[in-house]
């Protein structure tokens, strides 16, 4: 990332910066708060390389672009972050960042590689970690999803074991949605 980029992103709004691990609840989270608070958060939709899933849209859950775009992004040093997990790329844009206004709060969904290099460029913000009550239960969301071939479900929860709990302010072990946010009401606070 050119230094131009690193002075542009501590230039951007104060973030809420949250990850787990897929089926955990983060979207429900992030909805739930965009509800509770209308206006004064925006979620950041990132870019993917992915196929969209039923009932997802383009601009609303990802902005879903073809690989040999992606890696054209990647050329151009658009993103704050970017990864490749199960074949495909992810990636939040520092454009979708810097669009949103000065007056909400930034929310992102990011992997572990997404936090170390947000952190790495001075991203302001809080880092949360949501994870799920247990393994049983998140394996039983994740089938209950009907979303992921057997192969992806085990790639998922073998991500799910994998956490540096350095790397945040807090880990939200999502077993009851109003817990959940209250603790993440008590970190806003803070901000």
């Amino acid at each position: 990332m050119t230094s131009e980029n690193v002075q542009s992103v501590q230039n951007l709004p104060k973030c809420l910066i949250i990850n787990g691990p897929s089926g955990v609840g983060k979207g429900t989270i992030i909805s739930e708060l965009q509800k509770r608070y209308p206006g004064k958060f925006q979620f950041v939709t990132s870019h993917t390389s992915r196929s969209a899933r039923q009932g997802e849209d383009d601009g609303v859950h990802y902005h879903f672009v073809d690989t040999m775009v992606f890696k054209q992004m990647i050329k151009e040093k658009r993103f704050l972050e970017f990864t490749n997990i199960y074949d495909n790329y992810y990636g939040t844009s520092m454009e979708a960042i810097a669009n949103i206004s000065k007056s909400k709060i930034c929310i992102l969904d990011v992997d572990e590689q997404g936090i170390r290099n947000a952190k790495a460029l001075g991203l302001q913000g809080i880092y949360v970690y949501i994870a799920p009550p247990s393994l049983k239960e998140l394996e039983k969301r994740l089938r209950g999803r009907q979303s992921e071939n057997e192969k992806e479900i085990q790639l998922r929860m073998g991500y799910a074991t994998e956490l540096d709990p350095k790397l945040y302010d807090t880990v939200i072990y999502n077993k009851d949605l109003e817990e959940s946010i209250a603790i993440i009401d008590s970190l806003l606070s803070k901000m």
